[in-house]
């Protein structure tokens, strides 16, 4: 559904991101992807973009990624409903 936003309300969610603490890593697969976007939205969020010009480098960035996500300190705050 993120392809449907319009260009500055995805500029927007990796900033909501990092305030709440969340990462976006990026992948752009192929050539025709708008890697600059893809970028800055890693960049925004404290995440990391990935390029794969075809799948067969999917793994070993699956395989980085992984890597990274379960070195992370997860903090789970209390949520009481008021």
């Amino acid at each position: 559904m993120g392809w449907l936003l319009g260009i500055e309300s995805r500029l927007a969610v990796p900033q909501t991101a990092a305030n709440l603490g969340v990462v976006i890593y990026t992948i752009s697969l192929g050539t025709e992807t708008n890697e600059s976007l893809m970028q800055q939205i890693a960049d925004d969020s404290g995440g990391k973009h990935y390029n794969a010009p075809d799948s067969s480098q999917l793994q070993s960035i699956y395989e980085e990624i992984r890597s990274q996500i379960t070195s992370y300190n997860l903090q789970l705050d209390t949520w009481q409903e008021d």
